[in-house]
């Protein structure tokens, strides 16, 4: 002897879970967020300060002066990292799909930004990327954003 429920409207009720989820977790989404992260690490870097919110530290004269002597460099309006602009040029996202979901990068592919991000023995570490909190914040109101709009049945959010 069996006892059955059934639930009216459970089919549905697991197919919009179902479209809930995808949405959220889906290559579209990555793409936004990894976008945002990529434009507050440029705005950061302009500002001469690395994710933790501090600026960084000076530059020695010597390399003032180094930078000076090979051009590119103007003490007025450009952050500290700027000689050529090849590194702030090659701030690139990458979002993909993956199994049961989507994974994204911010990231560089400049050899000479590991110096920086994470100093050596010569050179204070002047972080050009990272994740900050308030990043974190933004992350989280996208994803609310995506799921109120797939709640709601809105498209394009």
């Amino acid at each position: 002897m069996a006892i059955g429920i059934e639930v009216e409207g459970a089919r549905e009720i697991e197919d919009r879970t179902r479209e809930i989820v995808a949405r959220m977790v889906g290559v579209s989404t990555m793409v936004r967020v990894t976008t945002s992260l990529r434009i507050r690490n440029l705005r950061r870097y302009d500002n001469n300060a690395g994710p933790d919110g501090r600026f960084w530290k000076r530059l020695a004269p010597s390399t003032i002066e180094q930078k000076q002597r090979l051009g590119g460099f103007s003490p007025a309006g450009l952050p500290k990292l700027v000689r050529t602009g090849r590194l702030r040029a090659s701030f690139v996202t990458r979002a993909r799909a993956v199994r049961g979901g989507s994974e994204g990068a911010v990231g560089t592919d400049v050899p000479y930004a590991v110096f920086h991000q994470f100093g050596t023995s010569r050179m204070p570490k002047r972080e050009p990327l990272g994740v900050a909190q308030e990043d974190v914040k933004i992350v989280r109101r996208i994803m609310c954003q995506v799921f109120e709009a797939t709640r709601d049945g809105r498209e394009g959010v």
